[in-house]
């Protein structure tokens, strides 16, 4: 494979510091927000790993390219790719989908261990 041009390396580059940033965004934000509710978190996991990996997963469902969705997924051509690099909606549609799967399973295998350490006194 031909190395990509120059300019297309710089767009990656501007593109990732943004994404950065964005990310340092919402950490913060998330980090106000469960400050101002009064949540018990004082490693921050709730934030870095629920709302952050939410957004890096909303964040990938709107731009990825089809030649990067194509390259990771290979053999069946013309699968869904990001909605602002021409996609359907279908891949944001299926992000959608994930983050309330694993929304659901943490809150269910969560609560279940919470529940358990509750009725033991631990």
């Amino acid at each position: 494979m031909a190395a990509p041009p120059l300019t297309s390396a710089l767009f990656l580059v501007t593109f990732a510091m943004a994404i950065v940033l964005l990310n340092s965004f919402v950490d913060n934000l998330m980090q106000y927000q469960t400050k101002k509710s009064r949540c018990d978190d004082p490693l921050e996991a709730l934030q870095l790993h629920g709302d952050c990996g939410t957004w890096g997963i909303i964040f990938t469902s709107l731009f990825a390219k089809k030649q990067h969705v194509n390259e990771t997924y290979p053999g069946i051509p013309d699968r869904p790719h990001g909605l602002f690099m021409g996609g359907e909606g279908k891949f944001l549609a299926a992000h959608i989908v994930q983050i309330l799967v694993i929304t659901a399973w943490v809150s269910l295998t969560m609560g279940i261990t919470f529940f358990l350490l509750h009725k033991l006194k631990l």
